[in-house]
């Protein structure tokens, strides 16, 4: 849907912000295709969806129950080979909480982690690592209101990986010990991850949640749960709960990946046949029912808001069963806000638009309520024009409905992208499909393959007109209500009484039908004689060709088919960044932007969207060191047209300055933002400072872009796109003599473009900042319990032969990871996610970071830099044990083999090589390089490149200006 609560509220938690062995087979018989589901067994808490439905079930999932009550499903699926994703869903999520328990369905699946009966504390997450799992990328856990998941992505299907996986999940949802010292360790985790979720702008959105969902649990059962709870809970409340909901009958295992579906069956009967509950069945919720609504407002001020204006309708869940009528008639009403959502799109690209943005749409919420929303941002003192203009779209909707012409667009649109999945349906990817059942399941849907919900769409549409379209638009913004709500940085004089009278009077005024617009003819499918190949290479490394046309464009192809229908495509040309001096903040780096967002000279955004309806074309633009970066996505049958589409931006820009305008009248709320929090504000000073003032880096301030204006740079933008050869890169599931001709036709026919300019005087160089060992200190506006620490060492650029000893610091950062993991987190507590990046410049001679950061509370910032301190200087005594790098490179291999099974990390590789050619010959070496990595070279490294004295530190504190979040929250 288009509005979500999750996109209003923190609705979720998740545990972490943060030789080929032989395929899996068995010597078992097939079993009976569905031998557990009839047996005599304890009836699951939710039965499956298809059992009661008309709509066709994937044929290729094997579902399945155990007598104990326990699901499962279960499809092969080799995209990409060798890999599984293993899942198992518990039916409770913090919705079952009584009120003493509030956040301990998201604690207990901290506690999942932190020892079990066969499985020590510690240990769990360790035999994962081996295995080539990463924390938080590769296993991870969630809690939302009314379910709790745990994931294992297995980057190997050999018998190991997957008996491990299936005891890991086995021992956390029926065998965790729960032990006191281990809860009483984890609680300054949990709240850590609280204080770093939270923000000003969260406790508002629970204020306008409070009101909207008034006579309902939800609002009393964020799974993030009470920090009093979560401070005091005695081991007995987690245990009780733990054994009411973990249980059998509430249990999914879902297995995706490529294996053998009977050996993976008889593998999870043999692990979870014996799991039997050890308390009975706790409670269902009683969920509440909504309060009655008439008309309400609520204006909300603090000044780190984003502003927004909302109207929102409440009503009583449908709770629908998921049948073949119900999907059509919900295809007809995403079909009608999709209408709306193109016209709101549109209505922001006028010029002096009334909202920066806007959107609409309607969704239930946990079986609990239906919220119809539609909603828009606003620049500063626009707030009425905002809400007016929503208001109108919605009655405009409401009481006009929509042309044919307009359904007829998002008819094809949304065509396009089921035909697209239907014929990619044999490459989809595992994580994905594993994660899409687990999702069906919890939401008590039908698990479709990708051909029959094309077919629902097209019986959906078939013979659908306006008229009955229209008919639904009028039931989309129905209910109690509608409740009205502000949010502004700025005081809003009058409050919800000023806001009352806003709405009053635009509701007052009449609305007009939406005015047709035609559709233009794509105006760019001419560029002359299409140009000649005049050279070919052999080749290279990686696979690729690349042909050379007689205008001097280079192109080089690599057909690869691990993704179906899908093609990326990057063309590299002029010097980039080297456009901008150093010294001081350019006003170009956001010109560049209405390249793409400015149109072109003979079609404006719009006519170009209404032209591409149906087609999968797009592009995009960015300033890379050294070349400029137009990239897009497409399918074979839209090769042409993408070509063509990239040609029109490179040779016709309109530059038209909506977008820009838009950015600039935008600017305070982003700087606004931007220092409302600890990470914010380290994005908009650190950087700049680790960089040696490099200007280039900086976020610019209000006071320097209010001036900026788009018309005195159009000639230096065209300069700087207009210069430099350029090389096309393109990979993917195509013919390759068909792009050939697409660019030939296209680029390959346009005049010899000049030779780079000149770059601005300083831009080959950037320094590393001056080293301190005081932080520097910078200040937020956001919540007083909020800071952040950082240390970053200066470490080594990616030019030339330095690919191998990147590589090797590569895994220095992943050994770094999990000491930081282990101490900071899980040892102090210091910090619910603490981060260590890294950055290699292919750009600027021996620029090169890596870097240590947490989120933590004031007061324990001491704490986080002692303890880098004493985890770079064990690194520098003594060589890691063989077990940690095995933990730390063995995810770094997995991941590298995987990127080489899509057609995307294919494309990566390419654009490396076109933009730095020297790079080749490194390109496939990183699991050579990670294996040969040792103990003693982690330990030389270290000694080498983390020096406390040669680091740059900066902490964000709280400013006097910062808000006590539990003030804020009574409305103090």
């Amino acid at each position: 849907m288009i509005i979500s609560l999750q996109s209003r509220l923190r609705i979720g938690v998740s545990l972490v912000g943060l030789a080929l062995a032989s395929p899996l087979t068995g010597p078992l018989t097939p079993a009976a295709a569905q031998e557990a589901a009839t047996a005599q067994a304890t009836p699951p808490s939710q039965p499956w969806a298809h059992d009661a439905s008309d709509v066709p079930v994937d044929a290729d999932i094997r579902f399945g129950l155990l007598p104990n009550g326990l699901r499962y499903a279960i499809m092969h699926n080799d995209t990409p080979k060798g890999k599984s994703s293993l899942w198992l869903r518990i039916d409770a999520g913090s919705l079952m909480e009584r009120e003493n328990q509030r956040g301990l369905a998201h604690f207990m699946e901290h506690m999942a982690f932190n020892g079990t009966k066969n499985i020590p504390e510690n240990e769990l997450i360790h035999k994962l690592q081996r295995l080539g799992l990463q924390f938080g990328a590769d296993l991870n856990a969630g809690t939302t209101f009314d379910q709790t998941f745990y994931r294992l992505d297995m980057p190997k299907n050999d018998e190991e990986s997957i008996d491990t996986g299936l005891q890991v999940l086995r021992e956390q949802v029926s065998a965790a010990l729960m032990d006191p010292k281990a809860i009483d360790e984890e609680r300054g985790v949990v709240q850590g991850e609280d204080r770093l979720r939270n923000s000003p702008a969260n406790i508002i959105g629970l204020k306008l949640f409070d009101a909207m969902g008034a006579g309902t649990l939800l609002p009393k059962r964020m799974p993030i749960g009470d920090m009093e709870v979560i401070r005091t809970a005695p081991r007995e409340r987690f245990v009780e709960y733990y054994q009411q909901y973990y249980r059998p009958s509430r249990a999914t295992v879902v297995a995706v990946g490529d294996f053998d579906v009977d050996a993976m069956e008889a593998k999870i009967k043999a692990q979870f046949a014996d799991w039997t509950p050890r308390a009975a069945d706790g409670p269902e919720p009683d969920l509440g029912q909504i309060v009655p609504h008439s008309l309400e407002t609520h204006s909300f001020v603090e000044p780190t808001l984003s502003p927004s204006v909302s109207i929102n309708w409440i009503r009583p869940p449908e709770n629908k069963p998921d049948t073949l009528a119900n999907r059509r008639d919900d295809v007809v009403s995403d079909l009608v806000v999709a209408v709306l959502n193109r016209r709101l799109g549109e209505k922001s690209r006028m010029d002096n638009p009334p909202f920066l943005s806007a959107q609409g749409g309607g969704e239930e919420a946990y079986r609990t309520l239906r919220m119809a929303t539609i909603s828009g941002t606003f620049v500063k003192g626009k707030w009425r024009e905002a809400l007016s203009a929503i208001d109108q779209a919605a009655r405009q909707l409401t009481q006009f409905g929509v042309s044919q012409a307009e359904l007829d667009r998002e008819i094809n649109s949304r065509r396009t992208s089921y035909q697209e999945a239907a014929k990619a349906a044999s490459t989809r990817n595992t994580v994905n499909l594993a994660g899409q059942l687990v999702f069906a399941v919890n939401n008590r849907t039908v698990s479709t393959s990708p051909a029959t919900t094309l077919e629902i769409f097209e019986s959906a549409v078939d013979g659908l007109t306006a008229e009955k379209a229209s008919a639904v638009a009028r039931t989309i913004f129905a209910g109690e209500g509608p409740i009205v709500s502000l949010m502004s940085p700025d005081p809003v004089a009058g409050g919800d009484v000023a806001l009352r009278e806003a709405y009053d009077a635009s509701v007052k005024l009449a609305v007009a039908p939406q005015v047709a617009v035609p559709p233009k003819s794509w105006a760019y499918t001419d560029f002359g004689t299409p140009g000649k190949v005049v050279s070919v290479g052999k080749p290279d490394l990686l696979g690729a060709t690349t042909y050379t046309f007689a205008n001097g464009v280079k192109l080089s192809i690599k057909h690869v088919d691990f993704d179906k229908n899908q093609i990326s495509i990057g063309l590299l040309t002029g010097i980039g960044e080297r456009n901008f001096s150093p010294d001081k903040i350019d006003p170009r780096t956001t010109a560049l932007g209405s390249i793409v967002s400015g149109g072109l000279g003979r079609m404006t955004v719009d006519e170009v969207t209404r032209a591409f309806n149906g087609k999968r074309v797009g592009a995009g633009l960015s300033t890379l060191g050294q070349r400029f970066l137009l990239s897009g996505g497409t399918r074979p049958e839209d090769l042409q047209l993408q070509m063509q589409y990239m040609a029109a931006i490179m040779t016709d820009p309109a530059l038209r300055s909506n977008e820009f305008d838009k950015a600039i009248a935008s600017a305070p709320i982003g700087w606004t933002l931007a220092h409302s929090s600890p990470d914010g504000v380290f994005g908009v000073e650190g950087n700049s400072l680790i960089s040696g003032g490099d200007q280039r880096v900086a976020f610019a301030p209000p006071a320097v872009t209010n001036s900026w204006k788009l018309e005195p740079l159009r000639d230096d933008i065209r300069r700087m796109i207009d210069s430099g050869p350029i090389h096309i890169v393109i990979a993917g599931d195509m013919n390759p003599d068909e792009a050939v001709k697409a660019v030939a036709s296209t680029f390959g026919a346009l005049p010899p473009r000049p030779d780079y300019n000149a770059p601005a005087p300083g831009s080959d160089h950037r320094s590393f900042g001056t080293p301190n060992k005081e932080p520097v200190l910078f200040t937020h506006n956001g919540l007083k319990d909020q800071s952040l620490g950082s240390v970053t060492w200066q470490t080594s650029d990616v030019i030339g032969k330095n690919g191998k000893l990147t590589r090797q610091l590569s895994v220095l950062k992943s050994v770094m990871q999990l000491r930081a993991n282990d101490v900071i987190r899980e040892k102090e507590a210091l910090a619910y996610s603490p981060r260590v990046g890294e950055f290699y410049s292919p750009d600027y001679a021996g620029f090169g970071t890596l870097q240590s950061t947490a989120a933590t509370s004031p007061e324990k910032l001491p704490a986080f830099y002692a303890a880098i301190d004493s985890i770079v200087a064990d690194l520098q005594a003594r060589p890691i044990s063989a077990d940690e790098l095995k933990r730390a490179r063995e995810p770094m291999i997995e991941h590298s083999r995987q990127s080489l099974k899509t057609n995307y990390g294919w494309y990566r590789l390419m654009l490396g090589a076109a933009y730095e050619p020297g790079s080749i010959n490194d390109a496939l070496k990183d699991v050579e390089v990670y294996e040969s990595v040792t103990p003693a070279q982690i330990q030389q490294l270290a000694r080498q490149y983390l020096s406390p004295d040669k680091a740059i530190r900066i902490s964000v504190v709280p400013s006097a200006e910062a808000k006590d979040s539990k003030a804020l929250a009574s409305g103090k």
